[in-house]
């Protein structure tokens, strides 16, 4: 886990930094299945479920950013993204953002795409609950953040900028409501990543 969480940050190719995020996927789900009971069997196959449809779609949006450059794959590195930024087709380049805002936004736990997060929070042990929402949901987050930033370099840093804010507040006000509710100290924790990860999303957009 901790190797593919750090694959994740440390690619500058968006399909490398795709496959690092969903080993870290595949890594975690025995962690969090690591009590083998029935409610921690429950958390880890829906949080294997929920977060590989997430990853799905993020996929999809980096096959929409293939469609907008011509080339190799070698076409997909951040940095030849942003070199040729300009030359991107924005309806493409958005709906591309668009999928990997919620693709990623799923692995990162934003509202309303968090619903396995306080299940495998509560239920995984307490070190790699830390791990989840201290590292893995950065990563995720870093997925976002590239894809907003080949959009400002597109000129499109409103599109991006904007959902994110929309999301950033959504997560807030839902995690606001739900950590009153909670008497697990570890749930509690949970909704409060999902608060935090909307911070981040608002802080970006």
């Amino acid at each position: 886990l901790l190797a593919t969480m750090s694959l994740a940050i440390l690619s500058r190719h968006l399909a490398l930094q795709w496959v690092a995020i969903e080993a870290t996927t595949l890594a975690s789900v025995p962690l969090i299945y690591y009590h083998r009971n029935r409610r921690s069997l429950e958390a880890a196959w829906k949080y294997l479920i929920l977060c590989s449809v997430g990853i799905a779609m993020a996929l999809l949006g980096i096959f929409f950013i293939r469609m907008t450059v011509e080339g190799g794959l070698r076409d997909l590195a951040i940095v030849t993204l942003l070199e040729h930024a300009g030359e991107l087709n924005h309806k493409w380049l958005g709906t591309a953002f668009i999928f990997l805002l919620v693709g990623y936004g799923t692995k990162m736990g934003l509202a309303p795409l968090h619903a396995w997060l306080p299940d495998a929070h509560s239920e995984a042990p307490s070190p790699v609950s830390a791990l989840l929402s201290g590292a893995l949901l950065n990563c995720a987050f870093l997925g976002i953040l590239r894809a907003q930033q080949i959009c400002t370099a597109a000129g499109m840093a409103s599109f991006g900028g904007d959902l994110l804010v929309l999301f950033g507040l959504v997560s807030m006000g839902v995690a606001g409501v739900f950590i009153l509710r909670q008497a697990d100290y570890k749930r509690m924790l949970a909704y409060s990543s999902v608060e935090h990860m909307g911070i981040l999303a608002l802080g970006v957009g």
